[in-house]
């Protein structure tokens, strides 16, 4: 997983990084892990915390989450997601690329142009001021990390973090 985040450093295309806990079901097919809220948030306790309720609008790529309007396009780079899941010690990690386009309130889609409205309740840990980690629904774990000048540094906490993270997720798979 290093050597694979190492090379995304390179990749201008790439501006947002997702990574989702789980396992592969089949090649195609991956199961997200339920995680316990309360051991990730007593492992990031002095962390800054904040909890969200949005509702989610989705018109193809385009997002409205809260006040943020954006578009969000998966890389579609075949060597680099061909080899996206990688093995944690339990469990296993999928990485997903994307460019993220911030977008103006008007260039969002009318509502009869939506594909998709949810809401869904959010808890925000800032890890760093790029790495974000999401606990949705009380129960998904996602890390979202925002690329920025310092990539080098961020991967390096990137790591460290998913490593705490592998932590939280097999003490929850003991219970």
């Amino acid at each position: 997983m290093d050597q694979y985040l190492e090379s995304l450093v390179q990749k201008s295309d790439i501006n947002f990084v997702q990574i989702y806990f789980g396992n592969s079901e089949t090649s195609n097919i991956f199961q997200l892990a339920d995680i316990s809220k309360t051991s990730v948030l007593e492992k990031f306790k002095t962390y800054r915390v904040k909890q969200v309720k949005n509702k989610i609008y989705q018109a193809g790529n385009k997002y409205k989450n809260g006040d943020e309007y954006y578009k969000l396009v998966q890389v579609e780079d075949t060597e680099l997601v061909k080899n996206n899941v990688f093995k944690l010690s339990e469990n296993e990690a999928i990485v997903l690329l994307y460019k993220k386009t911030e977008l103006k309130g008007h260039d969002f889609p009318c509502k009869m142009d939506y594909t998709n409205e949810t809401t869904c309740s959010i808890l925000e840990i800032s890890y760093t001021e790029t790495i974000k980690i999401k606990i949705i629904d009380e129960k998904k774990l996602v890390v979202e990390v925002l690329k920025d000048a310092y990539i080098d540094n961020t991967i390096r906490e990137l790591l460290c973090l998913i490593k705490e993270l592998e932590c939280a997720i097999t003490d929850n798979n003991d219970n």
